[in-house]
Formats: structure tokens, C-alpha cells, sequence
């Protein structure tokens, strides 16, 4: 049985609250002061979401590296990417403002070119937790003396791969 932190379990209890709060001011209210409160809630929801959610995952490092890398990336895909999918093809259909999808094909793809349906922060997350896997799994195999020390050098990579995947 997992140990549970309450005060983590009410910190993201007021972030649910926050984004109700969010999306009732955006497509219900308007005015300045509605305004301002949407702003102020939107500055900060998905980053606290986030940031607690990397805090769990310090927190589950051992465990994540005593999984088998492949058994972690499919409870993740199960867990994050099938509601993803399964979410988008609800509200596929609304989104393109088609009268109809001829067959899945063609719902799957505009899903691919089209994936934020609502959901963004699933597949968001997902690759988050892949990125940690792997960032545990780089930082064992180099035999860090410090994780200050892994948490650089993956970094470098990742800047790496994204200003080569800019020139290309």
C-alpha cells in the first residue's frame, strides 16, 4: 500500500478547485474583475499541477528504478495516454465540426494532428514521466556522486536535442 501525503492530496485538491474555478470564469463571466481572477488562476494552476507532480515523482524515485523500465512506461500509458486517446475521440467530432468521420482512421489522425482537445496535459504528463524514467536511468548508469550532477548533464541533453530538432 502506497504511503499517502494528506497536505500533497489537498494542495492538488485547491488546484482542481482552481481550474473548475478557471473555466467557469472563461466561458461563463465577463467583465474586468472576472478577468482579472481568470488571469490570476491561469497563471498558476497547470504550473502547480506540474510542479506537484515532479514533487511525487522525487519522491518515487527508488520505486520507479526498481520497476522494469517497460512495465513503468505501460502503467503510464495506461494511466495517462489510453484517457488521452479515448477522451479525443469523444470530442473529436466536436472539434473539427464535421458531420461525420468516415472511419476511425481518419478520427485517429485528426486526433494526431490536432491533440489538444482538452486533454493536453495527459500526453503532457506522459512524457514527463518517460523523461524522468529515463533521466533515472541515465543518472544510475553514470553512477552520479550527486543528482545536482545528473540533473546537468541531462539537461544539456535535452537542450541539445531540441536546438538540433529547431536546425532541422
Amino acid at each position: 500500500m502506497e504511503n499517502r501525503i494528506d497536505s500533497l492530496d489537498v494542495a492538488k485538491g485547491i488546484c482542481i478547485l482552481f481550474v473548475v474555478m478557471g473555466h467557469i470564469l472563461q466561458y461563463n463571466c465577463e467583465g474586468n474583475g472576472a478577468r482579472i481572477v481568470f488571469d490570476f488562476i491561469y497563471s498558476f494552476h497547470m504550473p502547480a499541477f506540474m510542479l506537484l507532480s515532479g514533487y511525487v515523482a522525487s519522491l518515487s524515485r527508488d520505486r520507479v528504478m526498481k520497476e522494469k523500465a517497460m512495465a513503468f512506461i505501460k502503467k503510464k500509458f495506461v494511466s495517462l495516454v489510453i484517457p488521452f486517446l479515448v477522451w479525443g475521440l469523444v470530442v473529436m467530432p466536436f472539434i473539427v465540426r464535421r458531420d461525420s468521420f468516415s472511419c476511425f482512421s481518419t478520427i485517429a489522425k485528426e486526433l494526431a494532428l490536432q491533440p489538444d482537445t482538452g486533454a493536453w496535459f495527459l500526453i503532457s504528463l506522459f512524457c514527463i514521466q518517460v523523461y524522468f524514467l529515463l533521466f533515472c536511468l541515465f543518472a544510475n548508469t553514470l553512477k552520479c556522486k550527486t543528482q545536482m550532477n545528473a540533473e546537468t548533464i541531462s539537461l544539456a541533453v535535452v537542450f541539445g536535442v531540441l536546438l538540433w530538432g529547431i536546425r532541422s
